[in-house]
C-alpha cells in the first residue's frame, strides 16, 4: 500500500467480504500487509471484498479537558479511504492462490 507512490507503514487495511467476517492487517515499512480474520495470517474468505485503508494518529486529551476525555485522532491519509461507502477500493480473493494486492492511494 502506498500513498503518492511511497509506502505507508502502520496503516490498517480492512477487507470486507459479503456474508463473512471482515479481515484486517497492518502495513509494514514497505507497505505490505497480511490479513487476519480470527488468528494472525489466516487471511480472508475467497470472493469479492470491499476494502478500506486508514491511518490515524491519536492525540492525548489536553490538560484542560475534562477528566476521562476520549483521545482524538487525525487522519494521515485521505478520509475517503477509511469508509466502505467512499473508498472505491475492492479486491477479488481467489481460493488456493497466493493473493497479493497493491493499493496506490492518491489525494
Amino acid at each position: 500500500m502506498t500513498f503518492l507512490g511511497k509506502p505507508v507503514p502502520g496503516a490498517i487495511v480492512t477487507f470486507i467480504p459479503e456474508n463473512a467476517p471482515l479481515a484486517t492487517g497492518e502495513t509494514d515499512s514497505e507497505g505490505r500487509f497480511v490479513l487476519m480474520t480470527r488468528r494472525p495470517g489466516d487471511g480472508t474468505v475467497p470472493g469479492n471484498c470491499r476494502v478500506t485503508i486508514a491511518k490515524f494518529v491519536l492525540e492525548a486529551p489536553k490538560a484542560d479537558d475534562q477528566e476521562g476525555a476520549t483521545p482524538t485522532g487525525q487522519s494521515l491519509l485521505p478520509e475517503k479511504y477509511a469508509s466502505i461507502e467512499t473508498s472505491g477500493l475492492s479486491a477479488q480473493v481467489e481460493a488456493g492462490k497466493k493473493n497479493s494486492f497493491t493499493f496506490d492511494l492518491n489525494p
